[in-house]
Formats: C-alpha cells, structure tokens, sequence
C-alpha cells in the first residue's frame, strides 16, 4: 500500500520536475541540472535519522542511477562515535529491513554499506526467529533473507 502512495505521489511530481530539469538551456544546463539533483538529495537526507526513509532514498538514487549518493551522510545517523551502528536500531525491523535490502544495490567501493548488510542480516536473523516482530513482518523478513530482491 505505502509502494502505490508513492508511486502516485511520483507519478504526480514527475512532470514538475521534468519541466524544472528541462527549463534551464545553454552551455551550463547540465550543470545546473546535476547541481538540482545533487541538492535536490542532500536536502531529503540531511538530519534524517529514521533508518527506513535513509534506506529508501539511498535505494530510489541507486535504483535509478541518478546521482552517487554520499554514504557517509547515511552512516552517520545510524552509528555510534566509533563508527558501529548503533545496537538501539535492532527494533526498528522495519527500517533494519529496508537497509537491508538497500545493502546489495552496494557497489565494491561502499564499505558503509558492507558493514550494513553484515550487521542487519545477523539482527534480522534473530529478529525472525525470535517472533519479537508481527508474523507478516517475520514472514518479509525470512522471505528477504532467502531471496533479496536485488
């Protein structure tokens, strides 16, 4: 249900921003359109702390091969001051779901993102077997663990 709001939200913007991106002509147009994407990005990940949104940003700007988001903005509101993510988001099922499937959009340089899906597979393990979840969401997350989507 969130995926179809979504997409009609998106298919609602699309023209907006279609016509935004198309508006600006001459020789400093792509420019200009990549400096619109690139703020357009970190406007949406700045102060986000809610691991789920973070994942699905990250995912939409993979996805779609818009523009190489910043891992480290992503990392630094999921982490201790030594770097390790933080054990508090283990009951965010839902947000540790997402990174994980965010996780293998990774390319061999996204360490950030190594270091993701190692720590939410093993929570996410647990959070299954442990029936701390609700049963669909224990069912997603087997479901996931068996076969990522990516």
């Amino acid at each position: 249900m969130e995926i179809d709001a979504l997409r009609k939200e998106i298919d609602v913007l699309k023209p907006k921003v279609k016509k935004a991106l198309m508006s600006y002509q001459g020789i400093d147009s792509a420019k200009k359109r990549l400096l619109m994407i690139y703020l357009l990005k970190e406007e949406m990940i700045e102060g986000e702390n809610d691991m789920y949104t973070v994942s699905i940003i990250f995912w939409v700007f993979r996805r779609y091969d818009t523009v190489t988001i910043y891992l480290p903005e992503i990392h630094k509101g999921q982490t201790k001051d030594n770097g390790n993510f933080k054990e508090s988001l283990v009951g965010d099922a839902k947000g540790m779901l997402s990174l994980y499937e965010a996780a293998y959009l990774r390319t061999t340089k996204d360490y950030i993102m190594d270091e993701a899906l190692i720590f939410t597979s093993r929570h996410l393990e647990s959070l299954a077997a442990d029936g701390t979840c609700p049963p669909h969401l224990s069912v997603r997350i087997r479901n996931a663990l068996t076969l990522p989507q990516h």
